[in-house]
């Protein structure tokens, strides 16, 4: 049995042999025995795909022949050239070349002290990176960047490189269907639109693209998933998100980074609003069972749809709007504000106290809007509306309707839960 001896010029430790992207290894080839003839062969390996890319003029189908003659005692050299992808990547890329004897050879491999019948090769990414992305992004973490609904989450880039030719690339969400449904949905990603920053020749500085995440009127949201920076021209790659755990630079040049759609929605309550002719009175309540007994044929009221959205209890915000009723009028009146309260129970306002009738706030905020209050000497009822259409038409038309300001503040919008 012969042994044949490899040894290279390169960096090595054990069975791993490491260039850098664009350089040669040099493999070096020595045998214990010259009496004879003795053929092998270098195949690359394609475990999970076709490695060849990573080197020039490697093709896995034609491994690679060494050849010792009879009485030959000098080593055979085979160079092998890795390829420049001028691309940053995630890590180094790694090969593997099996050593096969040829048909009738007997022999053993001794791979840089090692008896084994493969070389493993580390080509290590040497490129730079030409774009440097930042995040304004007050309170993403280590692994995500997080953004409000609502809010924007604003990209930067630099480019480093000195504006030498062309550079683009986009902004997308990953390729999953996941990702593009979610991008789209609370995004407002346009694949017919790609968000896309470009560098012309000699062009250097910054450049921002902005996510805008959508209020989506839910308690539910997509939470985290990925966009990807994927490069179109001149990128050698992205820097400046390393230190995000869930910022991984791909083996293609791309950039997956985590964003985090964060939902701050609050359940909303609708209010649902009945009037009655016989008395002019307009009624609202959330109760089912209540609505149920007044959608009944004989209560006296007719439905007339979602009033307006009241807000849950407890909710941050959340003031009690007190709820009367007057027998002699038949009239439903209702209060956020606790001296008017006081005053209907101490005095002699015919109005009985029913409690609380639901929860809006006293003062504006972000997300809500007013309630109109009005009031009819006529018919003694009090009138609420969040519309505002119908607030100008109830002033321009029905003068027997005394405005008498805001009442309280409600969710803009309907919040499902």
């Amino acid at each position: 049995m012969s042994r044949i001896s490899l040894t290279t010029d390169n960096q090595y430790d054990q069975n791993f042999a490491y260039v850098s992207e664009g350089d040669a290894i040099r493999l070096v080839f020595n045998r214990d025995d010259s009496s004879h003839d003795e053929t092998f062969y270098l195949k690359l390996n394609s475990f999970g795909g076709d490695p060849s890319h990573l080197f020039t003029g490697i093709d896995p189908d034609q491994p690679i022949t060494v050849h010792f003659a009879a009485g030959d005692t000098e080593p055979q050299v085979v160079t092998i050239q890795t390829a420049d992808d001028t691309q940053r990547e995630a890590s180094s890329s790694y090969a593997s070349f099996s050593l096969i004897p040829a048909e009738g050879s007997d022999l053993t491999f001794d791979v840089f002290g090692t008896i084994q019948d493969h070389i493993a090769l580390g080509i290590e990414d040497d490129d730079t990176a030409n774009i440097t992305v930042s995040i304004a992004n007050p309170h993403g973490t280590m692994a995500t960047a997080i953004v409000d609904e609502g809010t924007d989450l604003t990209f930067s880039f630099t480019r480093t490189d000195g504006g030498s030719g062309e550079v683009s690339f986009e902004l997308r969400p990953a390729d999953y269907d996941f990702a593009k449904a979610s991008a789209e949905q609370y995004f407002g990603y346009d694949p017919d639109h790609p968000l896309t920053v470009h560098f012309a020749d000699g062009e250097t500085g910054t450049q921002t693209l902005t996510l805008h995440a959508l209020d989506d009127y839910s308690t539910t949201g997509p939470g985290a998933f990925a966009w990807t920076l994927v490069p179109i021209a001149g990128v050698t790659g992205f820097s400046g998100l390393e230190d995000r755990p869930n910022a991984n630079p791909q083996t293609d040049g791309s950039l997956a980074l985590l964003v985090d759609f964060q939902n701050n929605d609050q359940p909303t309550v609708g209010m649902e609003r009945f009037y009655a002719a016989s008395t002019g009175d307009h009624f609202y309540t959330s109760n089912a069972d209540e609505a149920a007994a007044l959608k009944a044929a004989g209560s006296g009221y007719s439905y007339e749809g979602t009033g307006f959205q009241a807000m849950e209890a407890g909710q941050e915000g959340a003031d009690a709007v007190f709820r009367f009723y007057s027998a002699t009028t038949g009239d439903h009146f209702f209060t956020a504000s606790t001296a008017e309260r006081d005053m209907l129970m101490s005095a002699n306002s015919g109005y009985q106290f029913e409690g609380t009738g639901f929860h809006a706030a006293t003062a504006d905020g972000e997300g809500l809007t007013e309630v109109y209050r009005f009031y009819s000497a006529d018919t003694g009822d009090h009138f609420y509306t969040s519309d505002v259409g119908e607030k100008a038409a109830i002033e321009a038309n029905i003068p027997s309707y005394h405005y008498e300001g805001v009442a309280f503040y409600v969710p803009e919008h309907a919040v499902i839960a």
